[in-house]
């Protein structure tokens, strides 16, 4: 019975660590590149100059954001464009 409780309790530790990784703002950040890298299909490379010349761009006319700041209104601008 022990050993049961205690699969339980890492089993319920590796869950708890693998949300909070997930929730974290290099997690978002992460996750809003690769969605951004998908929008454009293009190659990964060229995608990722693209969006660092976009992210110059509205880190200088938005100054004191968050990096995820600056992602999601590239997103958000990409998506009113097209639409």
């Amino acid at each position: 019975m022990p050993v049961l409780y205690l699969s339980i309790i890492i089993l319920s530790l590796l869950i708890a660590v693998y949300v909070y990784r997930a929730r974290t703002p290099q997690a978002k950040v992460a996750k809003l590149r690769s969605q951004y890298r998908h929008e454009l299909r293009l190659q990964p490379e060229e995608a990722d100059q693209i969006l660092e010349r976009q992210l110059n761009r509205v880190r200088q006319k938005f100054p004191n954001h968050t990096e995820q700041w600056y992602l999601e209104k590239i997103l958000y601008d990409l998506h009113r464009d097209r639409h």
